[in-house]
């Protein structure tokens, strides 16, 4: 359960936030997603597009009361894409991965909007740290092989580092690297 998670303010707005996600409908939610990418001939092409639509009917229908359809798309999703990303987690707009191949994100997972994940990337539960999954905000960059896990809460523009475990809570504007990971600020400029 998410109740070892401290109770905070900004907590309880990002899951205000989440529940909103929720009421946005199916087909404007799809183009969202769909804005991330440069042309509508590449992302008609692009497997990670085709896991985000898969993921977004399958909430729909879970959101719907069809949990047999739900987990039909869910299914078709981690065959086609290769992507496992459960359709009891909560993913805002404007999501886009890199290559799905590996992904997974598990139930309960709570992500904000403008998310980039990569090949290989875990956002899951850990049983040995606590009950709970992460409660992501907005424009998380999860580079590839990096494991999110356990009930953490990351801040907005939070970068996690090529194969880095992350154990901890994140604050926004903060690179996670290394195994376990290391919280550092996001100071530095290109060319410094």
């Amino acid at each position: 359960m998410l109740s070892t998670v401290p109770r905070t303010k900004a907590r309880t707005d990002l899951f205000d936030k989440y529940e909103e996600y929720d009421r946005l409908g199916l087909f404007e939610i799809i183009r969202s997603d769909l804005t991330r990418w440069d042309r509508v001939s590449v992302a008609l092409f692009k497997l990670g597009f085709y896991a985000s639509c898969f993921y977004r009917i399958s909430h729909y229908l879970m959101l719907k009361g069809h949990p047999g359809g739900a987990g039909f798309f869910q299914f078709m999703s981690h065959l086609i894409t290769g992507a496992e990303i459960s359709n009891r987690a909560t993913i805002g707009p404007y999501m886009a991965i890199q290559h799905p191949t590996g992904v997974h994100i598990g139930p309960t997972v709570k992500l904000g909007a403008h998310a980039t994940i990569c090949e290989c990337s875990s956002i899951v539960t850990n049983n040995t740290v606590g009950e709970g999954a992460p409660i992501i905000g907005d424009y998380l960059w999860a580079s590839a092989g990096c494991r999110i896990m356990g009930p953490i809460v990351l801040g907005d523009y939070v970068w996690v580092g090529p194969n880095s475990v992350l154990l901890k809570n994140v604050e926004s504007n903060m690179v996670a690297l290394g195994i376990p990971a290391k919280i550092i600020p996001k100071s530095f400029r290109h060319g410094a």
